[in-house]
């Protein structure tokens, strides 16, 4: 039995993909384009996504930072650029082992997908 609508079979196979790293005091996420959705707007593409980190130090939860994105964009820019690239400040305060939960979020995607 099939139990996907035919119109989000698509959406299933482009499930929303990202890496990260901390570098110079900031968590930096990349998307690849071609796993984000778009809405097309007076021949520009407006993607929109949202980032929530979970900090926690020593196992200990310690904090949440959470950020949503917009990007404005023209099909030529789109193709060209690979990834769509986020960069969020975070300096640690504590010493200890820190643990970052991050969950991403295409908030135009049809099915939910993080």
């Amino acid at each position: 039995m099939n139990l996907i609508e035919p119109g989000l079979k698509d959406e299933v196979k482009r499930r929303l993909t990202f890496a990260a790293e901390f570098k110079d005091n900031h968590i930096q996420i990349s998307i690849p384009v071609e796993r984000m959705n778009f809405d097309e707007s007076g021949g520009k593409f407006l993607g929109k996504i949202r980032v929530k980190v979970n900090i926690y130090i020593n196992y200990n939860k310690i904090d949440t930072m959470e950020e949503t994105q917009s990007f404005e964009k023209t099909e030529e820019e789109i193709l060209d650029q690979k990834h769509i690239q986020i960069k969020l400040p975070f300096e640690p305060e504590q010493k200890g082992q820190y643990l970052l939960d991050i969950i991403v979020e295409d908030l135009l995607a049809m099915i939910y997908s993080k």
